[in-house]
């Protein structure tokens, strides 16, 4: 009978120690803010991050690489690019017309997001964006001003 109680006792100290682990959890500062508390800005970034990697195929180029512009940066430099754009008008031209203002020292040649091989509605467009301006601060974008900001070309 000693050892199924001892077996018991080492199995009750490990879920212990296991939940005391998880309880402690990333730093907070990592941590996603509570739901509600941003008016969902956590959640369009984790949108945003995961069309960058997936659907919106953005890492095949913005990877850290010479080509394009590193995405760590990309918002933070946004509203400083073409005179009397801000960020948000900025990054919406660069998705809906890639080839219409190429920063100095990088390549054209990315598609246009709306159209294949992404095909971005614009939410997700907004979500992408959103998450770029999580590299800079916290996000300010808005579907209403990626559709106020879209090209009349582009509508």
């Amino acid at each position: 009978m000693k050892a199924p109680l001892g077996l018991v006792g080492t199995v009750l100290a490990v879920l212990l120690m296991l939940s005391a682990c998880g309880e402690a959890g990333p730093p907070a500062a990592s941590r996603p803010a509570a739901s509600g508390a941003d008016d969902g800005a956590s959640e369009l970034v984790a949108r945003g991050k995961e069309i960058f990697a997936g659907k919106g195929i953005c890492l095949t180029c913005h990877n850290g690489s010479a080509r394009y512009p590193d995405v760590t940066t990309m918002a933070a430099n946004a509203g400083t690019r073409v005179e009397g754009l801000d960020d948000v008008e900025y990054l919406v031209q660069s998705l809906y017309q890639p080839d219409a203002f190429i920063t100095p020292g990088f390549s054209p040649g990315m598609p246009i997001a709306t159209q294949p091989p992404m095909s971005l509605s614009p939410e997700e467009v907004t979500a992408v964006i959103a998450y770029l301006q999580s590299f800079g601060g916290s996000p300010t974008v808005t579907l209403e001003r990626v559709l106020a900001a879209v090209p009349d070309d582009q509508s």
